[in-house]
């Protein structure tokens, strides 16, 4: 009995497998939705090459190991490419697509040739590239299944059973100040700014102290990163008192679970949050939120490529469109730059928001995590749309050189400077009670050489009252909402000491506390 002609595989298996594995190592910062076009836009590429192949050559066999071997050169290319970083060969730079290309569109001819002479039976070969093929789809299907069935994973947000317990009550007869928290991201302080970037800060730290805020002059962030920065700040507590020994944490439950935001909701606030852009700190949990809409259809018919298509086309032959960006003409381009319009686009709205809040009637938690001054630099000092050259990404953008980041970086904070002024001048002027607002960098810029390296940040309260006395120059983001609690819900919470801890983000984390304080700042 002859060996049935096995069915091939191999090549839809392996369209996939790299969307799926994208997908999965971003699992917690992008939701599944934008991946869809591409796993679409993968299957539907992949059915027409094989099919006009087998076509061509009349042999199902061999269409498919063509199919694939293309497949995998244009999936890997991205990758070997940005792997080569570095690498020379005496004076001979490797990482030039004048080189690599030909070699990879060569080798690929030349196979193809040797499979086209040599692989008219090759029913074995596909049976073994069907069962890797389903091997390497199943694994990065696990991947993304563990994230979701873990214990606080996915859609079941809830933190662990150690969350502080804060016990709050609205003073009788008293109005209670609607409450805004502000993150202005890798906002540093302002004699980092001056050190590292050569850039003067001070008009306008002088403005907010002329509008009433105090500016903690020597604060610094408990942690080195958004997630463990924000999840702390918003549980008031560190890491390690928060997670336990939990190696697989997951950060995003304690940020849009979080305890400062049900403490307020018990006494009585309602919640409002705005979509950051970032997966973890887009709290839908809220009350009311403000975001864009993630919907598959929406996600499907979005115009231009998405963050997860642009990191995809990195990572692939891809990386061509944006290597050769001037080779496009306007309206491609602009397709190309989708990501960057509607990180845009997401900012300015949360801005222009943020005022008109006062007209809802209170009391109100306001959570807004503001994506800026991190790059990618969107905008100039002025507002304009700086062009960029790379797919978007939220870490690991390395295409600023040190002299183009801190122009990028100061002309971010310049331009926010100026939009943040008058934000909380309106929400200052137009709230019935005075409001509680806290602008605060979750870290610094990662991009220093100084000794307090990414710690340092923008700490700035505007706390009505005798609360603001409370305030001292080192605070730090675990005791913002300690504070905040004891001096408007009866909260009486002790505070913690401010410690900065420095941690590869990795997990588990390990943990080294820095203890050298600052010369001149004290408690």
């Amino acid at each position: 009995m002859k060996n049935q002609t096995p069915l091939v595989l191999h090549p839809f298996l392996l369209a996939v497998y790299p969307v799926l594995a994208l997908l999965a190592f971003n699992i917690s910062q992008v939701s599944i939705n934008t991946a869809v076009r591409s796993l679409i836009l993968m299957l539907a590429g992949t059915t027409i090459f094989f099919g006009v192949l087998s076509l061509l050559l009349r042999d199902r066999i061999r269409a498919g190991l063509v199919a694939t071997l293309w497949l995998v050169l244009f999936s890997s290319y991205g990758h070997i490419y940005q792997g080569l970083t570095g690498v020379k060969i005496g004076d001979f730079i490797l990482r030039r697509h004048s080189y690599l290309l030909p070699i990879w569109l060569i080798g690929g001819a030349v196979i193809t040739v040797l499979i086209l002479r040599r692989a008219a039976k090759a029913s074995n070969l596909t049976r073994a590239l069907n069962i890797a093929g389903v091997a390497a789809v199943l694994m990065a299907a696990l991947q993304i299944g563990a994230y979701f069935l873990r214990p606080g994973g996915g859609s079941h947000l809830s933190p662990a059973a150690n969350a502080p317990q804060v016990n709050v009550q609205a003073p009788p007869g008293e109005s209670l100040p609607d409450v805004y928290y502000i993150i202005l991201d890798m906002y540093t302080r302002q004699d980092v700014l001056q050190d590292a970037f050569h850039f003067d800060n001070s008009e306008f730290v002088d403005r907010l102290e002329a509008l009433g805020f105090y500016v903690a002059t020597c604060s610094r962030s408990n942690y080195r990163s958004t997630e463990l920065s924000i999840s702390s700040s918003l549980n008031m507590d560190y890491y390690q008192n928060l997670i336990g020994e939990a190696s697989n944490p997951n950060l995003a439950g304690w940020i849009r679970q979080s305890a400062v935001r049900k403490a307020f909701e018990s006494a009585g606030y309602a919640s409002i949050a705005f979509d950051s852009g970032y997966s973890p700190t887009s709290v839908t949990e809220a009350g009311e939120y403000y975001g864009s809409d993630q919907s598959l259809f929406n996600m499907l018919t979005y115009r231009g490529a998405n963050a997860f298509e642009g990191m995809l086309l990195k990572s692939s032959l891809g990386i061509l469109i944006y290597d050769f960006p001037t080779k496009l003409g306007l309206k491609p381009q602009m397709l190309l730059d989708g990501a960057f319009i509607s990180h845009r686009e997401r900012i300015q709205y949360t801005l222009s928001t943020l005022p008109e809040l006062t007209a809802q009637a209170g009391p109100k938690f306001v959570f807004a995590h503001i994506l800026a001054p991190h790059e990618p630099f969107v905008f100039d000092r002025d507002g304009n749309f700086t062009s960029r050259n790379q797919p978007f990404t939220l870490n690991g953008d390395m295409e600023y050189t040190t002299n183009a980041y801190a122009d990028g970086y100061a002309g971010q904070i310049t331009y926010l400077n100026k939009r943040i002024l008058p934000i909380v001048q309106q929400i200052i002027a137009n709230s019935e009670t005075p409001p509680v607002i806290i602008l605060q960098g979750d870290h610094g810029s990662h991009r220093t050489d100084l000794a307090a390296g990414d710690t340092p940040i923008l700490n700035a309260y505007y706390l009505p009252g005798e609360a603001s006395d409370t305030l001292y120059p080192t605070i730090s983001p675990v005791n913002s909402f300690r504070v905040i609690f004891n001096a408007y819900l009866g909260a009486g919470l002790a505070l913690l000491p401010d410690e900065s801890y420095l941690s590869e983000y990795v997990s588990p984390f390990h943990f080294i506390r820095s203890i050298d304080p600052e010369p001149g700042c004290a408690r």
